[in-house]
């Protein structure tokens, strides 16, 4: 299978605070952590169920040692690509 990606994915396992959109809908957290990051996306794995195209707010913090610098907090709006069943 050819690979499409146009980012580089970085091993990263970082922790994930998960929030479906909207938040007055859903107002459980999601704790989770990365498998890959890249500059279009992250890849987590997460023991509750997740339908491809919910849209999701997310929350990471990037060490040090990734920024070369201080901790860099990202905070971002995402939706599910895909789902990989285990």
């Amino acid at each position: 299978m050819e690979d499409r990606r146009i980012a580089y994915r970085y091993k990263l396992p970082l922790p994930v605070i998960v929030k479906r959109l909207p938040l007055d809908a859903a107002p459980s957290e999601l704790h989770v952590t990365t498998r890959d990051v890249s500059t279009g996306g992250l890849y987590f794995t997460s023991n509750e169920r997740l339908a491809v195209g919910i849209k999701l707010d997310l929350s990471l913090t990037l060490p040090p040692e990734v920024t070369q610098g201080s901790a860099v907090v990202i905070d971002a709006q995402a939706h599910v690509m895909r789902v990989d069943e285990q």
